[in-house]
């Protein structure tokens, strides 16, 4: 991955670190969440990549490892949702199902992990509509089906795959400058609805669309704003 594709992925992970802190006031703005969620899922895929382009120039072997992790905190995020609104209504049944740690997901061997995040994917998808209001949308819970389909996919198969870097190189460009449209013709856009309602988070996105490149700050330009530079496509 080039210096740039790593300073916008620095970026990239800071603007969702700001959407997640302010889940609250992301949501009344539907349109809005649902870009961030969609940005999260390009966000996930260039860390897909980031690990297979970085493997060994021999052959490119898969590393489960950063599909576990992904594929855990999505589970937690969700079953959490899950136990909260089971302990808010009484339904001490569910609560009891859904009772995971980060531990727990620490310990469980591939097929432990396969079988409870199917479990949480079942219960998300029955409990769906009753998770809205604890920042469960069906994006997050769609998230989840692929990660399982995925982490499922590499265990049931041959554990090493041989990639082409060249193919992945082509991958990883065409998921940043997804990645950069998204940010740009969306969220760029639509947090403008914020400028004035929740002016604090106006201004903490603002500040997270900025890349640091050779110790250059750059800011994105957000329509309506003043800038000093822009951040590029997909390099």
């Amino acid at each position: 991955m080039k210096k740039s594709q790593k300073n916008k992925l620095k970026m990239y992970k800071v603007v969702l670190s700001v959407c997640t802190n302010a889940a609250q006031v992301c949501s009344r703005v539907p349109a809005f969440q649902k870009a961030v969620n969609d940005f999260q899922v390009l966000v996930t895929e260039i860390e897909r990549l980031q690990a297979l382009q970085s493997a060994d120039n021999k052959g490119i072997t898969v590393d489960n490892q950063v599909l576990n992790n992904q594929l855990s905190e999505s589970a937690l995020t969700i079953c959490g949702a899950l136990f909260a609104w089971a302990s808010e209504n009484g339904t001490h049944k569910l609560k009891e199902k859904v009772n995971y740690q980060k531990s727990d997901f620490i310990r469980f061997s591939q097929t432990e992990r396969i079988a409870v995040c199917t479990g949480i994917l079942e219960d998300a998808k029955m409990y769906a509509d009753k998770l809205v209001n604890n920042g469960i949308t069906q994006e997050n819970i769609s998230e989840l089906e692929t990660l399982l389909n995925s982490y499922r996919n590499a265990y049931t198969k041959p554990r090493e795959m041989v990639v082409s870097r060249t193919a992945i190189t082509e991958a990883l460009l065409n998921a940043f400058k997804k990645a950069n449209a998204l940010l740009k013709e969306q969220t760029d856009r639509l947090v403008l609805q914020f400028k004035n309602s929740d002016p604090e988070f106006y201004q903490q996105y603002r500040q997270a669309r900025v890349t640091e490149e050779r110790g250059i700050r750059h800011n994105a330009e957000v329509p309506g704003t003043e800038t000093t530079g822009e951040v590029g496509d997909g390099e």
